[in-house]
């Protein structure tokens, strides 16, 4: 997984660690924020394969931050992380543009997997295209 950068939103500290070790020691590249407006901020300025993303954030929520950046064009892949486990929480994350959803509690190792099945996805969406021609 050499190569991927993430972008992490997450404000609980031991979680942050937790998950940037973990990344890590995959030889994914981390950046991290602890609030949704710095968040948005990097998210719009800087390069990053993924964004993982928690929901209760100070500064701004993940929703909101979700929101913004999808309306102003940025479709990189977005992975929550969050204590709200509820379907209705889920649903909206997917309604305002979450890509996959993670409960806490989580394991790393299914956080790392998630990673890089999305990025395998985008990849492999943008690189060729099939063509059907019909054999005449």
């Amino acid at each position: 997984m050499n190569g991927i950068k993430v972008l992490l939103i997450e404000d609980e500290i031991k979680i942050a660690d937790f998950v940037t070790k973990g990344l890590m020691a995959v030889g994914v590249e981390v950046t991290h924020v602890t609030d949704g407006a710095t968040g948005l901020k990097v998210a719009l300025e800087d390069a990053h394969d993924v964004l993982v993303l928690d929901i209760m954030l100070p500064a701004m929520n993940g929703i909101e931050l979700m929101r913004e950046l999808r309306e102003s064009g940025n479709s990189r892949p977005i992975i929550i992380l969050s204590a709200k486990v509820d379907l209705e929480d889920r649903l909206e994350s997917f309604q305002k543009g979450a890509n996959d959803y993670l409960p806490k509690p989580f394991y790393v190792e299914e956080l790392i997997a998630r990673i890089k099945a999305l990025t395998l996805r985008i990849s492999s969406d943008s690189k060729e295209a099939i063509v059907y021609k019909p054999e005449t």
